[in-house]
């Protein structure tokens, strides 16, 4: 008899946050803060951003007083909130020149997802023109029916899961080790062309 399917495929797991800008910290009168020195290229990211121009003082994300460009990830990470629109929030206190009044403002950042499986698969889902998208970024599968480096995984076949949020990935596989099916069969888009690759789940030793 075959080793049962493991329940716990996933490996790890990591949210990554994107800030929408780079920033140089620079001490004005007291303690240094993050000056905002360029911005992205993310036409929806900067839409959510209006107040986000180059010059820009952050003085405080989430409540807490922001040095330098790290600072301003580790205090988006310790609270982060996703809006309606998909991307993270957090509420910050800005000056847009030294001699401004503070203004209070939202930050939006945009954001992925990796999932590491145990077989040695790792996936990014990542929002693109306004859909999430699942990209394959390595695997151990066999390369003639395996997933590949590159693949967008669109669905699973057999649990009908389409993959359309930064979660429904570890959903299929959850229910896959759930059904004890020991092979995934995702519908993908390789080179532009649909297909299906197979990846094997991993099974108790």
């Amino acid at each position: 008899r075959d080793p049962a399917v493991r329940a716990d495929q996933i490996a790890a797991t990591n949210w990554d946050y994107q800030l929408p800008f780079r920033t140089l910290s620079v001490r004005v009168g007291g303690d240094p803060n993050p000056v905002v020195v360029s911005l992205s290229n993310d036409a929806k990211v900067l839409g959510a951003n209006p107040w986000m121009v180059e010059g820009v003082t952050i003085y405080s994300v989430n409540g807490e007083g922001v040095a330098d460009q790290a600072a301003i990830m580790a205090a988006v990470a310790r609270n982060p909130t996703l809006g309606d629109d998909l991307l993270i929030t957090a509420p910050a206190q800005i000056r847009p020149d030294p001699t401004a009044p503070f203004e209070q403002v939202t930050l939006s950042l945009a954001w992925a997802r990796d999932i590491d499986l145990m077989n040695g698969t790792s996936v990014r889902a990542e929002l693109q023109d306004g859909a999430w998208v699942t990209t394959v970024v390595a695997t151990d599968d066999l390369p003639d029916i395996g997933l590949r480096t590159g693949d967008i995984i669109l669905s699973e076949h057999q649990s009908e899961i389409a993959l359309e949020t930064p979660l429904s990935f570890e959903d299929v596989i959850a229910f896959l080790a759930g059904a004890q099916l020991p092979q995934a069969h995702f519908n993908v888009m390789r080179d532009a062309k649909p297909m299906i690759a197979t990846s094997d789940l991993t099974r108790s030793e």
